[in-house]
């Protein structure tokens, strides 16, 4: 009889969770799949090819990311002296 009692309080610790309703489930759902797509890459990849970049363009915007880059860093460098 202790046991049954005691197994029976253990279970309602889990089942005291809020009952969702269709909407939540499908706005978790939603979030879920959104980060998926997001860490696999689809959305970076869709928007790469969106429009076409010139080569040259392309080199352009290389050479400035990696300036803002060396600049961040040292901005960081300098801050931890």
């Amino acid at each position: 009889m202790k046991y049954d009692s005691k197994r029976n309080s253990d279970f309602k610790k889990y089942d005291n969770k809020k009952d969702e309703t269709p909407q939540d489930k499908f706005t978790k759902m939603y979030e879920e799949f959104k980060m998926e797509v997001i860490r696999s890459g689809i959305l970076q990849d869709y928007k790469d090819h969106e429009y076409y970049i010139k080569p040259s363009q392309k080199k352009r915007m290389k050479i400035a990311e990696a300036k803002m880059k060396a600049k961040q860093n040292r901005k960081r460098r300098d801050q931890g002296k």
